[in-house]
């Protein structure tokens, strides 16, 4: 009896290969080829599953933002948390998941920022992804102006500025290696507890 394959197995299988390939070689110099040879697949065998390099660079990036926004997602319904606290756990899963995969971040995000040059769908989701993760930030904010736990303010302004400090960390980090993000968390902390109601 013939071998019955999961087809979502056999992708993510691709995908996860791809994405070490793509961090080992970059998004130009991987080839098809290579990504098979890490899967100990035929590159006819990851045409079944996926028209071009293209396509797989797409799935690997929208399975890691879907991660990120997932985990950001589950701290904004935690019930036990007040504002503030939902707002630094959130910056912590942004800067220290981030960092522990900056590489993998900021290939991801390059590439992301070229393709979307020549195809909509990559411009299209890459603006859904970031616009989703601020507007998280902006809901916890708004809820905490709701609630009195934040200070009356422009809750879009201090959204973005919260979320702009932890990209510039992120930034910092991919660039210089030996920045301490611990003492950079703490002192957004400081300026979150400078909010509060």
């Amino acid at each position: 009896m013939p071998k019955i394959v999961d087809v979502q197995e056999k992708k993510q299988e691709i995908y996860r290969s791809a994405t070490q390939v793509f961090l080992d070689k970059g998004y130009n110099n991987t080839t098809l080829l290579d990504i098979a040879k890490l899967c100990k697949m035929g590159r006819s065998t990851i045409y079944q599953y996926f028209k071009n390099k293209e396509e797989i660079f797409y799935e690997v990036s929208i399975s890691f933002f879907s991660e990120l926004v997932s985990n950001l997602d589950s701290i904004m319904l935690e019930e036990s948390m007040s504002s503030t606290e939902k707002i630094k756990k959130m910056l912590s899963v942004f800067i220290f998941d981030s960092k522990a995969d900056s590489q993998r971040f900021f290939q991801l995000a390059k590439v992301l920022m070229f393709l979307k040059e020549n195809n909509s769908v990559f411009e299209n989701k890459f603006k859904f992804f970031y616009l989703s993760v601020q507007d998280m930030f902006f809901q916890v904010v708004e809820s905490g102006i709701y609630n009195n736990e934040i200070k009356q303010c422009d809750a879009e302004s201090i959204s973005i500025a919260i979320f702009g400090l932890a990209q510039s960390i992120i930034l910092h980090t991919y660039v210089d290696t030996s920045r301490d993000n611990q003492k950079y968390f703490e002192s957004i902390c400081l300026m979150i507890d400078g909010i509060k109601a």
